[in-house]
């Protein structure tokens, strides 16, 4: 007799046990409540005919008490007006009783309780009794004695299990006969099974009949073959989510409820500047210091709102967040570290350019707005009209070429109208002359060229022309009076050169990275004087990189400053 034999023999008589006699309970149940509704029937039908006699009559008192039953007649304030055992002088007011409260309200009232007049359970029927306006005078109530059917249920029960007590060995016997024919055949699939689960895949073992069991070992030696490839699949597919797991762009890390660490990926330890562990089992206490991932790590199984988190490493200074989710029934969970620190960024950066827009913006429209009320105001008809008027026309430019710009540069920023084509630099260099002629005439500027005629550049000429445009607008601004601007191109390297060089005040080395910034300027009251917008050097750097190019910037203090845009050739 085998084990697997044992096993089986005990959960099917278990089973066979517990059906009989949950079948048998439910026989029996079924069987008094069948009797109980019988009885309820009967004293409802009993009540209804009773209620349409004239029971409030002396003269029909006599006849009630041959009905078999208990009867009782309460009035609608509760006083028990006649009783059929004769006790109706010593109870007590029943408008409280249950089936009564029914009654009153019109409805069949069922309860079943023991009655402390007769000192034992009864089973009360109530129905209401109506006038000839409708109206509830009282209530019937007849009632019936329980230990009738409490003797017949008990009676039913032990004949149903005494039924169950005597059929069960003989299901038992021949169920042991059954089984064990059946496990003998399989002891040796058992034994294979066992071989498998311990890692072993032994050679199929030869068919030795054709019946169900047979086929059963047939369907045995199948699923040990493809057992013996599916766990060699797995094994691939777990290296390869491994190799996955250390390869994703945001770090992994899992861990259970007592901070073991269960896996990792090594960019979490590179984000949190923590060295990997070397042994298991290892804790994440054990490996890091840092506050807030402890913190984090602590709040994990509070509650739901603490499994995301954003926390700031200082040194060296990076935004991390931090998201956890429950795996194993919420036994661990992976936490998943994504580094935010060039998004803060941009969103500092994002910040710092709508207030410089709105700065920027509200400067020309303050002088605009408060002019023009002047002008309003009657100012109109004075000597300074036109003065007021020169001043509300330049703010106006102004504001025009700020808004120009913006758009310029949103233009470059989002990829929008990206067109190539190639440039002759002297010519875009020439256009940008007539645009700031009156400028250098004004400052008697002597401009030095020294670009070859036949010089191209993998660039479109508009946008060749707004890069020199801005460099030589920038130089114009900032030279002294009679001062002189070089312009020079050429090929160096296999790349087109350009450069503006002015004799201005230069540019602080600590401005320098920052001048390509919009709207950061050096003197930033000389910029607005001279009615720069802050933009034209930031527009460089994006004509520039957009073309697959590059701008330089070489300055000291007191000594100039000369910009150099890198650009491809044209072979």
């Amino acid at each position: 007799m085998t084990s697997l034999h044992n096993r089986i023999f005990a959960s099917y008589s278990i089973l066979i046990a517990i059906i009989l006699i949950i079948l048998g309970m439910v026989v029996a149940n079924l069987l008094i409540d069948f009797y109980y509704q019988n009885l309820e029937q009967q004293l409802e039908e009993t009540a209804w005919l009773l209620a349409q006699e004239n029971i409030f009559q002396e003269d029909w008192k006599g006849p009630a008490a041959d009905i078999g039953l208990r009867l009782s007649v309460i009035d609608d304030q509760g006083q028990v007006l006649f009783d059929n055992e004769g006790l109706e002088e010593g109870m007590d007011d029943h408008s409280s009783r249950p089936e009564i409260v029914e009654g009153y309200a019109g409805r069949v009232g069922i309860n079943n309780r023991f009655s402390s007049t007769l000192q034992q359970e009864m089973l009360y029927v109530a129905v209401p009794v109506y006038d000839k306006e409708d109206n509830i005078i009282g209530v019937v109530r007849v009632s019936r004695p329980l230990t009738a059917i409490n003797e017949e249920a008990k009676r039913i029960r032990t004949i149903i299990f005494t039924a169950i007590i005597f059929v069960l060995p003989l299901i038992w016997f021949l169920s042991f006969f059954i089984i064990r024919s059946l496990t003998r055949s399989l002891s040796q699939l058992t034994n294979r099974a066992r071989a498998i689960g311990s890692g072993e895949f032994p050679r199929a073992q030869n068919v030795s009949s054709s019946d169900e069991i047979g086929q059963l070992e047939l369907v045995f030696n199948e699923m040990s073959n493809n057992l013996k490839h599916l766990v060699k699949n797995l094994e691939r597919e777990k290296e390869k989510t491994v190799n996955i797991i250390r390869k994703l762009p945001v770090g992994v890390l899992v861990i259970d409820r007592k901070g073991e660490i269960l896996a990792g990926n090594p960019l979490f330890y590179r984000l949190l500047d923590i060295v990997p562990p070397d042994r298991n089992p290892s804790y994440l206490l054990n490996i890091t210091h840092e506050p807030s991932l402890i913190d984090f790590v602590r709040d994990l199984w509070k509650e739901e709102d603490t499994r995301e988190r954003e926390i700031t490493l200082d040194n060296p200074e990076r935004h991390l967040r931090l998201t956890a989710t429950p795996l194993d029934a919420d036994d661990s969970m992976i936490i998943v570290v994504q580094d935010m620190t060039k998004l803060k960024k941009l969103e500092e950066m994002r910040k710092e350019f709508v207030a410089n827009v709105s700065h920027e913006l509200r400067t020309p429209l303050t002088a605009i707005k408060g002019f023009t009320e002047t002008l309003c105001s009657g100012a109109w008809k004075e000597e300074e009209a036109l003065n007021f008027l020169d001043i509300i026309e330049k703010e106006t430019h102004r504001l025009s070429r700020l808004i120009d710009d913006l758009l310029i540069l949103s233009r470059l920023e989002a990829g929008n109208d990206l067109t190539s084509g190639t440039a002759s630099l002297d010519s875009c260099t020439g256009r940008a002359q007539e645009i700031l002629g009156k400028n250098i005439a004004e400052k008697e500027l002597e401009i030095i060229k020294k670009i070859p005629s036949d010089l191209q550049a993998g660039i479109n000429e508009d946008d060749m022309t707004q890069v020199i445009l801005n460099l030589l607008s920038n130089a114009v601004t900032y030279s002294p009076r009679k001062g002189k601007v070089i312009i020079e191109a050429g090929i160096q390297e296999g790349k087109v050169y350009f450069s503006v060089q002015d004799e201005g005040p230069g540019i602080p080395y600590k401005d320098q990275q920052k001048v390509f910034h919009r709207f950061y300027r050096v003197d930033k009251a000389r910029s607005r004087e001279s009615g720069g917008t802050g933009l034209g050097l930031a527009i460089v750097k994006h004509i520039a990189e957009r073309a697959g190019g590059q701008v330089e910037l070489e300055s000291a203090p007191g000594h100039g400053s000369n910009f150099t845009v890198w650009l491809p050739s044209i072979s």
